[in-house]
């Protein structure tokens, strides 16, 4: 497509955008809409209250609706993908509240391209599900990938007495663990065991307790059938608002949004 160009086209619950327009800028807008970035050629900036997010080749990138933000491309290059998805209609996919940046996914990019050049198709409703459904997983995917980093992070510890550290916490999760405690059971001083922890694992014990509580908070979210608070409780929160805030910091998404994700996701399975 030309350079200088955008082109759209409209579905019920779904508006694409192909722009090959370098140097493009738009100020502040709030769209009621979540929107898909796939950058084709060159950099795209977007820029939010708290921070600037920049992608380009090989990402894409996720804003949840009603998220005020401006954006540019680079002035050399500027060809990208836009989809507005109608939030209200596919509620099933987009769930988190957060932007994310992803690695591309080449079916979600061809389902768009396939809606762009073919916006006649009789078959649009049923392409525009399976992009809704791929999103989900990817969405999934992302959390998954997180607990299995966890899992990776605890396989590097090698040192007995780490190892003894790391048991403690786990099995004194739901408890409020002290770190001084957690160094005497091990053996070692608070900061020999910090300094230990670090070099094997590439975080402090405080750190990975944190990373724990998530994983496994994400585990329970997803097959125990808990409320948000009954799982807050088991992985050692009192407080509900300080975890869902780490909860949320840690994963892009509020408990409850991941909650009814995977919800959603066993729905899907089902049928």
């Amino acid at each position: 497509m030309k350079k200088g160009k955008d082109i759209s086209v409209s579905f019920d619950g779904l508006y694409l955008i192909h722009q090959n327009l370098p140097g493009k800028q738009v100020q502040q807008i709030t769209l009621q809409e979540a929107l898909l970035f796939i950058p084709l050629q060159g950099e795209i900036s977007i820029i939010l209250e708290e921070k600037a997010l920049q992608l380009g080749v090989g990402k894409m990138l996720y804003l949840p609706p009603n998220l005020t933000h401006s954006f540019s491309s680079t002035t050399k290059s500027g060809e990208r993908l836009i989809a507005l998805v109608d939030s209200s209609k596919y509620k099933v996919s987009f769930l988190s509240s957060v932007p994310l940046i992803l690695s591309v996914d080449h079916l979600i990019k061809e389902l768009l391209f396939y809606l762009l050049l073919h916006p006649k198709t009789n078959n649009a409703q049923s392409l525009i599900q399976v992009f809704c459904e791929t999103l989900h997983e990817i969405f999934m995917q992302a959390s998954s990938n997180y607990i299995q980093s966890v899992e990776h992070l605890e396989a590097k510890a090698s040192d007995p007495r780490l190892k003894k550290a790391l048991n403690y916490m786990r099995e004194h999760l739901a408890e409020n663990i002290n770190m001084i405690d957690v160094a005497r059971h091990s053996g070692l001083s608070t900061r020999s065991l910090n300094r230990l922890a670090v070099i094997e694992t590439g975080l402090q014990p405080k750190q990975w307790l944190i990373h724990y509580r998530v994983a496994k908070a994400k585990e329970l979210l997803r097959l125990s059938g808990n409320s948000v608070t009954q799982v807050a409780l088991a992985v050692g929160y009192n407080s509900l608002s300080q975890f869902i805030t780490t909860f949320r910091t840690h994963t892009g998404q509020l408990p409850s949004e991941y909650h009814n994700m995977a919800k959603n996701s066993k729905l899907m399975a089902s049928f």
